[in-house]
């Protein structure tokens, strides 16, 4: 693998009435430089620092597949500077949400069976509906134009496309989803597992941080393999044989459930310095992104867990951060409650639709007006989904009613958004048909 291949490879709500001040609005800005004292008195239960990591991340890839309009006039190494790898932070988002609703339920209740069939159906209401949507109408488009996948679809159903081996090109964005859904239901048990017959929570305190461990070890240890045995020489090996496969990346996903563990239990901890912490935690992703990944051992072996390491302590900050209602958080929320939507139709579906559609009208600027409607396309096909399917089966759970509550857990936990960002590589125009690469 060449020097610096990890470099480019890894890149992938109303309003107040009136204007408020610009100290208000870029709230963000200075209340981390204050006391962390801003309110928020809209939905008491977001906290605004992740809505503002949901909605920069899905924002950074779209911006990163939107490459695939203009690859062949932009230099991709310029155009990816300020991107960096959203899959690992949203992965340790994710594990930090779901893992509190999972602590609390397995841990301090020793959830049984019952309890297990709870947390599947709130989990699953909240990803399936919308993704299987998507899938059905690929394979659909897919057998009207003669489209023919590169794999079978038959495990994209049962997301077994990509346990131990390379993603297929088709459906591109569902490679991360895969790694969610088996992470969130092998753990569970898991849990049941360790904590049974467990004299005490304390005791199963304990026995949790253990699990993770191995957990995070093991999926460590999957990747040494393809390194070792000289497989990885390209970011395309890399990005197939270790990015992109279940078994290589749980150790994100037990990274968060390790932060949801210490914000509850070690709270001493979790507040401590967090402003400190959120700095070194940029400040690594910085040094991640253009610095560290210039050495191949680093990028083979390190980079996949150095950056949820990061996110780890950026999240004591961003999961206190509150903000004074403004135009500008109210965007931001918006995005963020629609940005699982945006993440399923950026890629695959968008350029299938970008197909069909004439810009030749637009003579020179044609590009220029192409990569336009990529984005308008992206947030107008997300918002529908989000507002007629995806809202609709969330709101199915309530119909059962020994399901989980959303509300009961608070703190952004009950959307749980599982935001996995996909990347795609430099030079590689995103594709027109239905076997997309990301």
């Amino acid at each position: 693998m060449p020097a610096g291949m990890h470099l480019t490879g890894q890149l992938s709500e109303a309003a107040d009435q009136g204007w408020p001040p610009i100290a208000q609005r870029w709230c963000l800005v200075t209340q981390f430089f204050g006391n962390g004292s801003g309110s928020r008195p809209a939905e008491a239960s977001r906290v605004f620092g992740l809505d503002l990591l949901r909605a920069v991340s899905i924002l950074m890839i779209v911006y990163i597949h939107a490459m695939g309009v203009v690859s062949a006039i932009v230099d991709p190494n310029i155009y990816l500077i300020p991107a960096t790898d959203g899959v690992s932070m949203f992965f340790v988002l994710s594990g930090y949400l779901i893992g509190r609703i999972l602590i609390k339920t397995f841990v301090e209740r020793q959830g049984d069976a019952r309890s297990l069939g709870q947390f599947w159906i709130f989990r699953w209401f909240r990803t399936l509906p919308s993704y299987y949507l998507i899938l059905v109408i690929l394979i659909v488009a897919g057998r009207m134009n003669g489209s023919v996948p590169d794999a079978p679809v038959g495990p994209f159903f049962i997301f077994a496309q990509n346990i131990a081996s390379k993603h297929p090109a088709f459906f591109g964005e569902a490679w991360s989803l895969a790694v969610e859904e088996w992470f969130y239901l092998l753990m569970p048990l898991l849990m049941i597992g360790v904590v049974w017959r467990s004299p005490s929570v304390a005791t199963s305190r304990r026995r949790l941080i253990v699990l993770l461990a191995v957990v995070a070890l093991a999926s460590i240890v999957a990747r040494l393999p393809a390194g070792l045995g000289g497989q990885i020489m390209t970011y395309a090996d890399w990005d197939a044989s270790l990015r992109k496969q279940v078994l290589t990346r749980f150790d994100a996903l037990a990274i968060g459930v390790f932060g949801a563990y210490l914000s509850i239990y070690r709270a001493d901890i979790w507040t401590r310095n967090k402003r400190l912490l959120a700095v070194v935690g940029a400040v690594l992703i910085i040094l991640d992104r253009h610095v560290f990944s210039m050495y191949m051992p680093y990028a083979i072996y390190a980079s996949l867990t150095v950056l949820p390491l990061s996110t780890l302590l950026m999240m004591p900050y961003l999961s206190q951060m509150s903000c004074r209602r403004s135009l500008v958080t109210d965007v931001i929320e918006w995005i963020s409650r629609r940005s699982y939507s945006m993440y399923l139709v950026n890629l695959t579906l968008t350029y299938l639709i970008l197909s069909y559609l004439p810009f030749t009208w637009a003579g020179a600027h044609a590009v220029y007006v192409k990569y336009a409607a990529y984005w308008v396309t992206v947030f107008v096909i997300s918002a529908i989904l989000h507002r007629l399917w995806e809202m609709p089966m969330m709101n199915l759970r309530e119909r059962f009613r020994w399901s989980t509550p959303a509300k009961a857990y608070g703190g952004n936990a009950a959307p749980a958004e599982t935001r996995t960002l996909d990347l795609i590589r430099p030079g590689l125009t995103a594709p027109t048909g239905l076997t997309g690469t990301s």
